[in-house]
Protein backbone atom coordinates (compact mmCIF):
# COMPACT_ATOMS: atom_id res chain seq x y z
CA UNK A 1 0.00 0.00 0.00
CA UNK A 2 1.09 3.55 -0.70
CA UNK A 3 -0.52 6.72 0.61
CA UNK A 4 -1.06 7.87 -2.96
CA UNK A 5 -3.52 4.97 -3.51
CA UNK A 6 -5.78 6.03 -0.65
CA UNK A 7 -9.44 6.44 -1.67
CA UNK A 8 -8.89 5.42 -5.29
CA UNK A 9 -11.35 3.02 -6.91
CA UNK A 10 -9.30 0.03 -5.76
CA UNK A 11 -9.46 1.22 -2.18
CA UNK A 12 -13.25 1.38 -2.38
CA UNK A 13 -13.51 -2.36 -3.11
CA UNK A 14 -11.12 -3.21 -0.33
CA UNK A 15 -13.05 -1.40 2.40
CA UNK A 16 -16.38 -2.59 1.07
CA UNK A 17 -15.34 -6.23 1.43
CA UNK A 18 -13.72 -5.82 4.85
CA UNK A 19 -16.67 -3.94 6.33
CA UNK A 20 -19.12 -6.53 5.05
CA UNK A 21 -17.12 -9.37 6.58
CA UNK A 22 -16.62 -7.64 9.94
CA UNK A 23 -19.97 -6.10 10.80
CA UNK A 24 -22.61 -8.36 12.30
CA UNK A 25 -25.41 -6.90 10.18
CA UNK A 26 -26.40 -3.87 8.15
CA UNK A 27 -26.91 -1.75 11.26
CA UNK A 28 -23.08 -1.46 11.24
CA UNK A 29 -22.92 -1.22 15.02
CA UNK A 30 -21.58 -4.56 16.27
CA UNK A 31 -18.79 -6.65 14.76
CA UNK A 32 -18.24 -10.39 14.46
CA UNK A 33 -14.49 -9.97 14.16
CA UNK A 34 -11.71 -7.80 15.50
CA UNK A 35 -10.01 -6.70 12.31
CA UNK A 36 -6.27 -6.24 12.11
CA UNK A 37 -4.67 -4.41 9.17
CA UNK A 38 -1.03 -4.44 8.11
CA UNK A 39 -0.83 -1.84 5.37
CA UNK A 40 2.53 -3.13 4.11
CA UNK A 41 3.08 0.59 3.69
CA UNK A 42 5.83 1.77 1.33
CA UNK A 43 6.96 5.19 0.12
CA UNK A 44 4.92 6.91 -2.57
CA UNK A 45 6.20 6.48 -6.10
CA UNK A 46 6.83 9.29 -8.56
CA UNK A 47 4.15 8.19 -11.00
CA UNK A 48 0.43 8.47 -11.74
CA UNK A 49 -0.61 5.43 -9.68
CA UNK A 50 -3.64 6.13 -7.52
CA UNK A 51 -5.14 8.60 -9.97
CA UNK A 52 -8.41 6.69 -10.39
CA UNK A 53 -10.75 8.79 -8.25
CA UNK A 54 -13.16 9.86 -10.99
CA UNK A 55 -15.73 7.40 -9.60
CA UNK A 56 -16.28 9.89 -6.78
CA UNK A 57 -17.22 12.59 -9.29
CA UNK A 58 -19.22 10.48 -11.71
CA UNK A 59 -20.56 7.29 -10.18
CA UNK A 60 -21.54 5.71 -13.50
CA UNK A 61 -21.08 2.20 -12.06
CA UNK A 62 -23.43 2.98 -9.16
CA UNK A 63 -20.80 1.94 -6.65
CA UNK A 64 -22.34 4.03 -3.89
CA UNK A 65 -25.54 2.00 -4.00
CA UNK A 66 -24.08 -1.41 -4.90
CA UNK A 67 -24.34 -2.95 -1.43
CA UNK A 68 -26.47 -0.93 0.97
CA UNK A 69 -25.53 0.37 3.54
CA UNK A 70 -21.87 -0.63 3.39
CA UNK A 71 -21.24 0.90 -0.02
CA UNK A 72 -22.73 4.27 0.97
CA UNK A 73 -20.57 4.32 4.09
CA UNK A 74 -17.34 3.61 2.20
CA UNK A 75 -18.14 5.85 -0.77
CA UNK A 76 -18.90 8.88 1.40
CA UNK A 77 -15.75 8.34 3.49
CA UNK A 78 -13.62 8.07 0.33
CA UNK A 79 -15.07 11.33 -0.91
CA UNK A 80 -14.17 13.12 2.32
CA UNK A 81 -10.62 11.76 2.24
CA UNK A 82 -10.05 12.87 -1.36
CA UNK A 83 -11.21 16.34 -0.37
CA UNK A 84 -8.78 16.50 2.58
CA UNK A 85 -5.61 14.38 2.64
CA UNK A 86 -4.97 11.06 0.90
CA UNK A 87 -3.14 9.07 3.54
CA UNK A 88 -3.85 5.76 5.27
CA UNK A 89 -3.79 7.65 8.56
CA UNK A 90 -7.03 9.33 7.42
CA UNK A 91 -8.60 5.91 6.87
CA UNK A 92 -7.65 5.00 10.42
CA UNK A 93 -9.00 8.11 12.17
CA UNK A 94 -12.17 8.49 10.06
CA UNK A 95 -13.49 5.02 10.96
CA UNK A 96 -13.67 3.85 7.37
CA UNK A 97 -13.31 0.41 8.94
CA UNK A 98 -14.86 -0.68 12.26
CA UNK A 99 -13.74 1.43 15.20
CA UNK A 100 -12.13 -1.56 16.97
CA UNK A 101 -9.76 -2.21 14.05
CA UNK A 102 -6.07 -2.54 14.93
CA UNK A 103 -3.66 -0.98 12.41
CA UNK A 104 0.04 -1.60 11.85
CA UNK A 105 1.26 1.42 9.93
CA UNK A 106 5.09 1.71 9.98
CA UNK A 107 6.77 1.88 6.60
CA UNK A 108 8.30 -1.34 5.39
CA UNK A 109 11.76 -1.75 6.92
CA UNK A 110 14.18 -2.21 4.04
CA UNK A 111 17.15 -3.13 6.24
CA UNK A 112 15.45 -5.47 8.70
CA UNK A 113 12.45 -7.03 7.08
CA UNK A 114 12.22 -9.92 9.56
CA UNK A 115 12.04 -7.58 12.54
CA UNK A 116 9.33 -5.54 10.84
CA UNK A 117 7.24 -8.68 10.29
CA UNK A 118 7.78 -9.78 13.89
CA UNK A 119 6.61 -6.41 15.22
CA UNK A 120 3.52 -6.47 12.99
CA UNK A 121 2.53 -9.92 14.25
CA UNK A 122 2.90 -8.74 17.84
CA UNK A 123 0.78 -5.67 17.08
CA UNK A 124 -2.00 -7.74 15.48
CA UNK A 125 -2.05 -10.45 18.14
CA UNK A 126 -5.60 -10.91 19.39
CA UNK A 127 -7.26 -10.00 16.08
CA UNK A 128 -9.31 -12.82 14.55
CA UNK A 129 -9.42 -11.42 11.00
CA UNK A 130 -6.17 -10.00 9.63
CA UNK A 131 -5.81 -8.13 6.33
CA UNK A 132 -2.45 -7.85 4.56
CA UNK A 133 -2.27 -5.11 1.92
CA UNK A 134 0.91 -5.48 -0.17
CA UNK A 135 0.93 -3.69 -3.53
CA UNK A 136 1.52 -6.84 -5.57
CA UNK A 137 0.30 -9.72 -3.42
CA UNK A 138 2.29 -12.85 -2.58
CA UNK A 139 5.64 -13.88 -4.08
CA UNK A 140 7.54 -17.13 -3.64
CA UNK A 141 10.90 -15.41 -3.53
CA UNK A 142 13.49 -14.22 -1.05
CA UNK A 143 14.22 -11.07 -3.01
CA UNK A 144 13.59 -7.91 -1.01
CA UNK A 145 10.50 -6.93 -3.01
CA UNK A 146 8.98 -4.21 -0.84
CA UNK A 147 5.63 -4.34 -2.62
CA UNK A 148 4.89 -7.99 -1.88
CA UNK A 149 4.46 -10.40 1.01
CA UNK A 150 6.92 -13.27 0.82
CA UNK A 151 5.58 -16.77 1.29
CA UNK A 152 7.92 -17.12 4.29
CA UNK A 153 6.28 -14.07 5.87
CA UNK A 154 2.82 -15.36 5.08
CA UNK A 155 3.72 -18.61 6.84
CA UNK A 156 4.51 -16.64 9.99
CA UNK A 157 1.18 -14.83 9.93
CA UNK A 158 -0.62 -18.11 9.26
CA UNK A 159 1.16 -20.10 11.95
CA UNK A 160 1.59 -17.51 14.69
CA UNK A 161 -1.77 -15.72 14.60
CA UNK A 162 -5.04 -17.36 15.63
CA UNK A 163 -6.83 -15.53 12.87
CA UNK A 164 -8.37 -15.87 9.44
CA UNK A 165 -6.47 -13.95 6.77
CA UNK A 166 -7.41 -11.74 3.84
CA UNK A 167 -4.58 -10.94 1.40
CA UNK A 168 -4.60 -8.43 -1.42
CA UNK A 169 -3.20 -9.73 -4.72
CA UNK A 170 -2.81 -7.41 -7.69
CA UNK A 171 -3.44 -9.16 -11.01
CA UNK A 172 -0.42 -8.32 -13.13
CA UNK A 173 1.72 -11.35 -13.74
CA UNK A 174 -0.26 -12.90 -16.57
CA UNK A 175 -2.12 -10.06 -18.22
CA UNK A 176 -5.62 -11.00 -19.27
CA UNK A 177 -5.66 -14.42 -17.61
CA UNK A 178 -6.97 -14.37 -14.06
CA UNK A 179 -7.06 -18.15 -13.75
CA UNK A 180 -3.38 -18.41 -14.65
CA UNK A 181 -2.60 -16.24 -11.64
CA UNK A 182 -4.63 -18.64 -9.53
CA UNK A 183 -3.32 -21.96 -10.87
CA UNK A 184 0.32 -20.97 -11.44
CA UNK A 185 0.96 -18.65 -8.51
CA UNK A 186 -1.66 -18.49 -5.77
CA UNK A 187 -2.64 -22.15 -5.34
CA UNK A 188 0.95 -23.54 -5.31
CA UNK A 189 1.98 -20.95 -2.72
CA UNK A 190 -1.00 -21.67 -0.49
CA UNK A 191 -0.51 -25.43 -0.76
CA UNK A 192 3.10 -24.98 0.25
CA UNK A 193 1.87 -23.07 3.26
CA UNK A 194 -0.53 -25.87 4.29
CA UNK A 195 -1.62 -28.82 2.10
CA UNK A 196 -5.03 -28.77 3.84
CA UNK A 197 -5.54 -25.01 3.64
CA UNK A 198 -9.08 -23.70 3.07
CA UNK A 199 -9.33 -20.57 0.98
CA UNK A 200 -11.54 -18.64 -1.41
CA UNK A 201 -10.59 -16.03 -4.00
CA UNK A 202 -12.67 -12.97 -4.83
CA UNK A 203 -12.00 -10.73 -7.82
CA UNK A 204 -12.66 -7.00 -7.83
CA UNK A 205 -13.15 -5.85 -11.40
CA UNK A 206 -13.09 -2.06 -11.33
CA UNK A 207 -10.32 -0.31 -13.31
CA UNK A 208 -7.72 -3.09 -13.04
CA UNK A 209 -8.28 -6.61 -11.78
CA UNK A 210 -7.55 -7.14 -8.12
CA UNK A 211 -7.92 -10.33 -6.12
CA UNK A 212 -8.57 -10.98 -2.46
CA UNK A 213 -7.49 -14.32 -1.02
CA UNK A 214 -9.54 -15.26 2.04
CA UNK A 215 -7.90 -17.97 4.14
CA UNK A 216 -10.27 -19.62 6.60
CA UNK A 217 -7.70 -20.92 9.05
CA UNK A 218 -10.20 -21.13 11.93
CA UNK A 219 -12.68 -23.18 9.86
CA UNK A 220 -15.22 -20.47 10.59
CA UNK A 221 -18.66 -21.22 9.13
CA UNK A 222 -19.75 -17.63 9.71
CA UNK A 223 -16.95 -16.35 7.47
CA UNK A 224 -17.89 -18.78 4.68
CA UNK A 225 -21.53 -17.77 4.86
CA UNK A 226 -20.67 -14.09 4.87
CA UNK A 227 -18.60 -14.58 1.73
CA UNK A 228 -21.58 -16.34 0.14
CA UNK A 229 -23.84 -13.43 1.14
CA UNK A 230 -21.38 -10.90 -0.24
CA UNK A 231 -21.09 -12.61 -3.62
CA UNK A 232 -24.83 -13.29 -3.83
CA UNK A 233 -25.75 -9.67 -3.15
CA UNK A 234 -23.25 -7.69 -5.22
CA UNK A 235 -23.26 -7.16 -8.97
CA UNK A 236 -20.85 -9.50 -10.74
CA UNK A 237 -19.48 -6.58 -12.72
CA UNK A 238 -17.99 -5.37 -9.42
CA UNK A 239 -17.01 -8.54 -7.52
CA UNK A 240 -17.14 -12.22 -8.39
CA UNK A 241 -15.67 -15.39 -6.95
CA UNK A 242 -13.22 -17.59 -8.82
CA UNK A 243 -14.63 -21.13 -8.96
CA UNK A 244 -12.35 -23.80 -7.62
CA UNK A 245 -12.18 -27.54 -7.95
CA UNK A 246 -13.79 -29.26 -4.92
CA UNK A 247 -10.41 -30.78 -4.07
CA UNK A 248 -9.09 -27.27 -3.41
CA UNK A 249 -11.06 -27.27 -0.17
CA UNK A 250 -9.34 -30.42 1.02
CA UNK A 251 -11.96 -31.80 3.33
CA UNK A 252 -11.59 -35.47 4.15
CA UNK A 253 -15.31 -35.82 3.55
CA UNK A 254 -15.30 -34.78 -0.10
CA UNK A 255 -14.64 -37.12 -3.01
CA UNK A 256 -15.29 -36.78 -6.71
CA UNK A 257 -17.32 -39.25 -8.72
CA UNK A 258 -17.90 -38.34 -12.37
CA UNK A 259 -17.80 -34.63 -11.55
CA UNK A 260 -20.38 -35.01 -8.77
CA UNK A 261 -19.35 -34.05 -5.23
CA UNK A 262 -20.28 -36.68 -2.68
CA UNK A 263 -20.22 -36.01 1.04
CA UNK A 264 -19.49 -38.94 3.33
CA UNK A 265 -19.42 -39.78 7.02
CA UNK A 266 -20.73 -36.63 8.63
CA UNK A 267 -21.88 -36.66 12.25
CA UNK A 268 -25.66 -36.96 12.50
CA UNK A 269 -27.38 -33.59 12.57
CA UNK A 270 -24.17 -31.62 11.97
CA UNK A 271 -24.20 -29.27 8.97
CA UNK A 272 -20.77 -27.81 9.70
CA UNK A 273 -18.74 -29.88 7.28
CA UNK A 274 -21.39 -29.57 4.59
CA UNK A 275 -20.93 -25.82 4.66
CA UNK A 276 -17.15 -25.87 4.88
CA UNK A 277 -17.05 -28.26 1.92
CA UNK A 278 -19.45 -25.87 0.18
CA UNK A 279 -21.86 -28.66 -0.63
CA UNK A 280 -25.43 -27.48 -0.99
CA UNK A 281 -28.21 -30.03 -0.84
CA UNK A 282 -30.00 -30.44 -4.15
CA UNK A 283 -33.18 -32.04 -5.37
CA UNK A 284 -31.35 -35.07 -6.75
CA UNK A 285 -29.22 -35.79 -3.68
CA UNK A 286 -31.96 -38.20 -2.63
CA UNK A 287 -34.57 -40.05 -4.68
CA UNK A 288 -37.95 -38.59 -3.81
CA UNK A 289 -41.45 -39.27 -5.19
CA UNK A 290 -42.98 -36.63 -7.39
CA UNK A 291 -44.86 -34.09 -5.30
CA UNK A 292 -48.65 -34.23 -5.63
CA UNK A 293 -49.60 -30.58 -5.28
CA UNK A 294 -53.28 -31.51 -5.09
CA UNK A 295 -52.50 -32.94 -1.65
CA UNK A 296 -50.88 -29.68 -0.47
CA UNK A 297 -52.73 -26.84 1.24
CA UNK A 298 -51.50 -23.35 2.11
CA UNK A 299 -50.97 -22.26 5.71
CA UNK A 300 -49.70 -19.16 7.51
CA UNK A 301 -46.02 -19.07 8.45
CA UNK A 302 -44.72 -15.75 9.75
CA UNK A 303 -40.92 -16.02 9.71
CA UNK A 304 -38.25 -13.45 8.86
CA UNK A 305 -34.51 -13.92 8.31
CA UNK A 306 -31.47 -11.75 7.78
CA UNK A 307 -29.08 -12.30 4.86
CA UNK A 308 -26.74 -14.57 6.78
CA UNK A 309 -29.56 -16.76 8.06
CA UNK A 310 -31.09 -17.04 4.61
CA UNK A 311 -27.76 -18.01 3.05
CA UNK A 312 -27.25 -20.66 5.69
CA UNK A 313 -30.71 -22.06 5.01
CA UNK A 314 -29.95 -22.40 1.29
CA UNK A 315 -27.44 -25.16 2.06
CA UNK A 316 -30.35 -27.35 3.09
CA UNK A 317 -29.70 -30.64 4.86
CA UNK A 318 -28.70 -34.08 3.61
CA UNK A 319 -29.39 -36.92 6.07
CA UNK A 320 -26.30 -38.92 6.96
CA UNK A 321 -27.70 -41.57 9.30
CA UNK A 322 -30.95 -43.27 10.34
CA UNK A 323 -31.32 -40.71 13.14
CA UNK A 324 -31.58 -37.83 10.66
CA UNK A 325 -35.27 -37.34 9.96
CA UNK A 326 -35.14 -34.67 7.25
CA UNK A 327 -33.95 -34.09 3.71
CA UNK A 328 -34.14 -30.37 2.89
CA UNK A 329 -33.12 -28.61 -0.29
CA UNK A 330 -33.65 -25.29 -2.07
CA UNK A 331 -34.98 -25.09 -5.60
CA UNK A 332 -35.55 -21.65 -7.11
CA UNK A 333 -37.01 -19.55 -4.25
CA UNK A 334 -38.55 -22.48 -2.40
CA UNK A 335 -37.31 -24.75 0.38
CA UNK A 336 -38.61 -28.33 0.27
CA UNK A 337 -38.88 -30.37 3.47
CA UNK A 338 -38.98 -34.18 2.97
CA UNK A 339 -39.14 -36.94 5.55
CA UNK A 340 -35.88 -38.82 5.17
CA UNK A 341 -37.49 -42.22 5.76
CA UNK A 342 -40.56 -42.02 3.51
CA UNK A 343 -38.95 -39.44 1.15
CA UNK A 344 -42.37 -37.73 0.97
CA UNK A 345 -42.62 -33.94 0.91
CA UNK A 346 -44.17 -32.60 4.12
CA UNK A 347 -43.84 -28.87 3.56
CA UNK A 348 -42.77 -26.24 1.02
CA UNK A 349 -41.98 -22.63 1.85
CA UNK A 350 -41.36 -19.78 -0.56
CA UNK A 351 -39.09 -16.97 0.60
CA UNK A 352 -39.14 -13.44 -0.77
CA UNK A 353 -36.72 -10.57 -0.26
CA UNK A 354 -37.51 -7.04 0.84
CA UNK A 355 -34.48 -4.76 1.26
CA UNK A 356 -32.07 -6.85 3.32
CA UNK A 357 -34.72 -9.02 4.97
CA UNK A 358 -36.09 -12.35 3.80
CA UNK A 359 -39.64 -13.38 4.65
CA UNK A 360 -41.79 -16.44 4.10
CA UNK A 361 -44.34 -15.29 1.53
CA UNK A 362 -46.05 -18.64 0.91
CA UNK A 363 -46.16 -21.97 2.75
CA UNK A 364 -47.77 -25.29 1.89
CA UNK A 365 -48.20 -28.44 3.97
CA UNK A 366 -49.10 -31.98 3.00
CA UNK A 367 -52.54 -33.25 3.97
CA UNK A 368 -51.27 -36.83 3.70
CA UNK A 369 -47.83 -36.82 5.31
CA UNK A 370 -47.21 -34.54 8.24
CA UNK A 371 -48.94 -32.29 10.76
CA UNK A 372 -52.67 -32.48 11.35
CA UNK A 373 -53.33 -28.74 11.18
CA UNK A 374 -51.83 -25.34 10.35
CA UNK A 375 -50.66 -24.53 13.87
CA UNK A 376 -48.83 -27.84 14.19
CA UNK A 377 -47.24 -27.37 10.76
CA UNK A 378 -46.02 -23.86 11.63
CA UNK A 379 -44.52 -25.06 14.91
CA UNK A 380 -42.84 -28.07 13.28
CA UNK A 381 -41.24 -26.16 10.40
CA UNK A 382 -40.11 -23.35 12.70
CA UNK A 383 -38.36 -25.93 14.92
CA UNK A 384 -36.76 -27.67 11.93
CA UNK A 385 -35.42 -24.38 10.58
CA UNK A 386 -34.05 -23.30 13.96
CA UNK A 387 -32.60 -26.64 15.01
CA UNK A 388 -31.30 -28.03 11.72
CA UNK A 389 -30.83 -25.27 9.18
CA UNK A 390 -29.77 -22.52 11.58
CA UNK A 391 -28.51 -24.65 14.48
CA UNK A 392 -29.84 -22.15 17.00
CA UNK A 393 -30.42 -24.66 19.76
Amino acid sequence: MKNQYTADIGDFGKYLLLNYLCYTDDAMENTDYTLGVNWYLTEDANNNDGKHIDYLLNDKSNLRSCLHPFSEHVYDKMKKIVNTERKVSRVEVMNVLPSNTIFYSPLRNVKNREEWVKESIEALHGCDLVFLDPDNGIVNSKKNNMGSVHVQELAKYYNELEANLVIYFHHLRFAGDVMKNVTDIIVPILKELDPDIRFRILVYRKQSTRMYIVINKLLDINLYLKLDCFIDNIDKSIFYEIPQEPSSYNTNHVIEEDDVIVIEDFPAGDNRELILARKKAGRYDRETPEINYNEMVQFQLDLEFNQLEYTRMTYGFIPQSMEDRWFIYKNDKKLFFHRSQTRLCVCIIEIGREDNKYRVVNAWRSTVEGPADDAEAAEMITNVINNILLSKY
